[in-house]
């Protein structure tokens, strides 16, 4: 059974090796835990969004402070930017952008994060195509070709 394939696609000034990634995949958010979590890869979202209790902005210091994933350690990360981002359910929100870095199989990856409660969600960490474009193809059949 063939895990992985690359596709290496040729224009005129470029040539890119995409790996296959299934919907769900296994991440460790390193700069924050130890443990992996399963994320849930979603081509219908632009900004790749994380599971946080609480999130208070520090406008005066450009920064945020935020709980993640049902921890009880607040962390304080520099605000890249505030995105209106509209939800799956239609409501828009004004989010904070962080960025961070992430483990996908034995690779670490750069990643912007917008901070949300996803506690109604099934999966903490929803990969967007800010993080999925130029780097993956997704295979919505399948899961975890990463670990």
């Amino acid at each position: 059974m063939i895990k992985s394939l690359i596709f290496i696609f040729f224009t005129s000034f470029h040539i890119f090796a995409l790996d296959i990634i299934g919907n769900f995949e296994t991440v460790k958010l390193n700069q924050f835990t130890t443990n992996y979590t399963v994320a849930k890869v979603d081509t219908g979202a632009v900004y790749s969004a994380l599971h946080c209790t609480y999130i208070k902005l520090n406008e005066d210091e450009n920064s945020v402070l935020f709980t993640l994933l049902d921890s009880n350690t607040t962390f304080k990360k520099k605000i890249v930017k505030i995105a209106n981002i509209k939800s799956s359910n239609g409501q828009e929100e004004k989010r904070p952008i962080i960025e961070t870095t992430i483990i996908l199989g034995k690779e670490t990856y750069p990643i912007k994060f917008s901070l949300t409660n996803r506690s109604a969600m099934k999966t903490k960490i929803l990969l967007g195509t800010d993080f999925i474009k130029n780097r993956f193809l997704v295979d919505v059949s399948k899961q975890n070709l990463k670990d």
